[in-house]
């Protein structure tokens, strides 16, 4: 049975919270918006898709953007634009800054032992050789790649490995031993686990640098490059073209992600609204994929207020790293109106949506690449969706004292 700690310290049974509505009118409710959640005595007015996305003429879209870009360059002052597109400023998140984009951008969509080298072709021999040297040339100091990685890995003791990972030594020597057993038939595979957050990169490098230890990059059944897949967005030459065929009429995107990657402050009118440094929250102009700074852009409103969030494939209350200071903030129905999630399951970041379509794993589906389910953003009107002879929505039974 799952359950959740209400904010008085008392547990509750998660599925009470929840009630079972038709597909229909989820989607009513979604579309449309107005007072979703009157019954558990809320007067909040929240907006649907059809109130967020404003920005529907491609021609519009496409001519806002391109006077953006100029407003960026300051080749053209805000006033210059506003006068310009005086008919048309209602589909800005702010008329005062362009550069925000259209409110459209409001919809969101958001884990002791010794080093010994061995002969490539035997892993039974020991490879007499250089591969650990600290010396000087002429003054200069010098270290192979073998001798820092040595040193990094016995700058702690195993004890202390232990107490910083949270793992047993027993373990820990277990784990070593069964990597090292096998020669170049054992592999570390990973994916998004080890690597979606902010130390992922470093982490990487670490399981990388355990199969060069073992000499199996590039051998057959060992790590190598991936051979690519099957590109269904048609983004390659296949059947359906997905990409270019089916949005002729496809709206120009301007405005920065609310995450800001790849987007630079300097250019943002924002800058000198806010007397240029420090920013309010970081800008990442080099940067793709900030997950970790949706929520709390959200919730903090910066650079701009949202209206829907819409989780898919993902839980970061769990997932990124002190995560757990998401949940007041999905919780907080001024900042994040409106929260729908895709999810098998109410899981630990879906069960605070308003409404959950319920996703397949991919045990029980085909997976398609990378496109997805139906999402719904996650909050504290919930609302869920199960497959049983009949698709049904669930939606949370607000109590009166939620926030």
């Amino acid at each position: 049975m799952t359950h959740h700690v209400s904010q008085e310290g008392r547990l509750y049974d998660v599925r009470d919270q929840w009630k079972a509505i038709p597909f229909e009118q989820a989607i009513e409710e979604i579309s449309n918006g107005g007072q979703l959640f009157s019954e558990a005595g809320e007067t909040q007015h929240v907006d649907g898709l059809k109130q967020v996305f404003v920005l529907r003429d491609a021609a519009l879209a496409k001519a806002m953007a391109a006077d953006v870009a100029r407003v960026k360059k300051r080749e053209m002052t805000v006033d210059q634009f506003k006068a310009k597109h005086a008919d048309h400023l209602n589909v800005l998140i702010d008329p005062d800054h362009p550069d925000l984009g259209p409110k459209n951008n409001q919809f969101v969509v958001l884990r002791d032992g010794k080093l010994i080298p061995v002969d490539s072709n035997d892993a039974t021999k020991v490879v007499e050789g250089d591969l650990f040297v600290a010396t000087e040339v002429k003054g200069i100091p010098v270290k192979t790649a073998f001798q820092l990685v040595k040193e990094e890995a016995f700058a702690k003791t195993l004890n202390q490995y232990s107490a910083v990972t949270g793992t047993e030594v027993r373990m820990i020597q277990t784990l070593a031993r069964e990597l090292t057993s096998h020669g170049k038939k054992a592999a570390i595979d990973f994916y998004r686990g080890p690597v979606q957050h902010t130390n992922g990169y470093y982490t990487a490098q670490g399981i990388i640098t355990l199969n060069l230890l073992i000499g199996n990059p590039d051998w057959k059944g060992c790590l190598s490059i991936g051979g690519g897949h099957w590109h269904e967005d048609s983004s390659k030459d296949n059947a359906y073209k997905l990409k270019s065929s089916l949005h002729p009429g496809k709206l120009a995107a301007f405005g920065p992600p609310l995450s800001r990657e790849k987007s630079k402050y300097e250019e943002s009118t924002l800058f000198e609204r806010d007397g240029g440094y420090p920013a309010k929250r970081p800008w990442y102009p080099f940067s793709g994929n900030i997950y970790q700074e949706v929520i709390p852009s959200a919730f903090e409103g910066y650079p701009y207020p949202i209206k829907i969030l819409f989780l898919h494939k993902g839980t970061p209350a769990l997932a990124t790293p002190g995560g757990q200071v998401f949940i007041e903030m999905l919780q907080d129905t001024e900042t994040i109106p409106l929260f729908i999630s895709c999810d098998i399951v109410i899981g630990e970041t879906s069960m605070y949506a308003d409404y959950i379509i319920p996703d397949l794993s991919y045990i029980v589906r085909n997976f398609f690449g990378d496109l997805g389910q139906i999402y719904k953003s996650t909050k504290r009107h919930m609302v869920t969706i199960t497959q049983t002879n009949s698709w049904r929505f669930f939606r949370l039974k607000r109590s009166p004292n939620s926030k």
